[in-house]
């Protein structure tokens, strides 16, 4: 069972705190690595950007088309592929994925909605792939969520420890 790894940010002007997913990508091929030079082709970085800026809910011709790359889509997954060390569905599935973790920790949206948001055709689509990626239903894992973010707030009038 996998957990998504998630960091907590704070706002520095409003203060508040929020829970956010972070993907985790390998950006530079073994061959880049292998000469020292750390560097992502510039297409892989459109098709990155582009991916990130749907959440992983657009199809492959429509990212390839939108980021102007000149070079065929099966090209352009290659290449993917190549630097990134994962394909382009595995990658906009687990973009999806993090996005649905976002939303159920920080909103209170229906899980339905999450799905449509999210371009599921169905909730049950989402749930499946959800429990087949953490382990357990969207629902529960909310669940599970608010039920820690309760159990770990300090009684009133006591500061808080310090994890560090």
């Amino acid at each position: 069972m996998t957990v998504p790894v998630l960091h907590l940010l704070i706002d520095p002007n409003s203060g508040t705190t929020a829970w956010t997913p972070v993907p985790k990508v390998r950006l530079a091929s073994a061959a880049a690595r292998r000469e020292g030079t750390l560097g992502i082709d510039w297409r892989v970085a459109l098709l990155l950007q582009s991916i990130d800026q749907h959440n992983g809910a657009a199809g492959w011709d429509a990212i390839c088309q939108k980021a102007s790359l000149a070079i065929s889509p099966a090209y352009a997954a290659r290449l993917f592929q190549r630097h990134t060390g994962q394909g382009v569905r595995k990658y906009a599935k687990d973009k999806r994925l993090l996005r649905a973790v976002e939303l159920l920790i920080v909103t209170d949206l229906p899980i339905k909605t999450i799905a449509d948001d999210l371009g599921y055709g169905k909730p049950f689509d989402f749930a499946r792939a959800f429990r087949k990626r953490y382990g357990f239903t969207p629902s529960r894992f909310r669940a599970d969520c608010f039920r820690l973010e309760f159990t770990q707030t300090p009684p009133a009038g006591k500061p808080a420890k310090s994890a560090f």
